[in-house]
């Protein structure tokens, strides 16, 4: 199983912490930073990692880090745009979109389309066996789990599956704050 991994080359700690969830979970992390493209046009070979239904990504995941709206360069722009095309790739392609939030690092950048959203605290060592336990089930042993909330948000009428149990959040689509009631 492969999943696609979407964030900023400059978020070095979130991809550590979730290149340790995926090395135990043993579901293959795609990093497209590390990819050797030998001349090759970017767009097509990273829409050929995600697209295909078969040795395809299963999902694309999305971390939100500083690096997002902060990197080190002056081209924020450039993240957002290639962030934004491998989501519009995992949507055309119906696969799921995880977008995955550090609970003390709220960034402002929304996707457009998320099936999944999750928060962790970088470096919780019980974040990364519950995240693990999670991506191996899903991706890896392919178990049904319910997520803690299917919610839809009242403001952009998205609707994705929470997997944390914080009642509230910022929508990862329109990125306002959301109260769920449970019921």
């Amino acid at each position: 199983m492969t999943i696609f991994v979407s964030h900023s080359k400059y978020d070095k700690d979130i991809r550590q912490f979730f290149s340790e969830i995926f090395a135990i979970s043993g579901v293959k992390a795609s990093y497209m930073e590390f990819e050797d493209l030998d001349g090759k046009y970017a767009g097509f070979e990273i829409a050929n990692k995600i697209k295909p239904m078969i040795g395809g990504a299963q999902a694309v995941f999305v971390l939100l880090g500083k690096g997002v709206l902060q990197p080190t360069t002056q081209t924020p722009e450039f993240t957002h745009n290639w962030i934004n095309f491998e989501v519009g790739v995992a949507a055309g392609s119906n696969k799921r979109v995880w977008v995955f939030e550090d609970f003390n690092n709220f960034i402002k950048f929304p996707i457009p389309y998320v099936t999944d959203y999750a928060r962790f605290n970088l470096g919780d060592d019980e974040h990364i066996k519950i995240y693990r336990e999670l991506i191996e089930n899903i991706f890896a042993k392919k178990i049904s789990m319910k997520p803690t909330w299917t919610i839809t948000c009242k403001l952009c009428h998205a609707e994705y599956n929470v997997w944390d149990g914080q009642e509230t959040l910022n929508c990862p689509v329109c990125r306002r704050a959301i109260v769920i009631k449970p019921i």
